[in-house]
């Protein structure tokens, strides 16, 4: 071989065609493998918003169970509160 037909390492050149057609092949594959574990991507993030929903859910009970009767006070004292606003009272700076 003359040196024409040599890259720089020494290795004999591969025609420019088959050197494109390799690279889209290569890139083909890429995009191929991704797109693949995107959609097991997307699967395994659905599932982990679920779990994350149900534990929320699974405090959200707990915290109502210990803390029921201070809940329901507080919330008849609002009531309370909203119910009694609603009565007109006297204007304390009317003369």
């Amino acid at each position: 071989m003359n040196k024409g037909n040599l890259d720089r390492s020494g290795a004999p050149r591969r025609p420019a065609r088959l050197a494109r057609k390799s690279r889209a092949r290569a890139i083909s594959g890429v995009r191929a493998a991704f797109g693949r574990l995107m959609v097991a991507h997307a699967g395994a993030v659905a599932a982990e918003y679920t779990f994350l929903v149900a534990f929320i859910a699974i405090l959200a009970a707990i915290g109502m169970v210990l803390l029921g009767d201070d809940l329901q006070q507080y919330f008849q004292g609002l009531a309370d509160s909203i119910e009694n606003a609603s009565t007109p009272t006297a204007d304390p700076f009317a003369t």
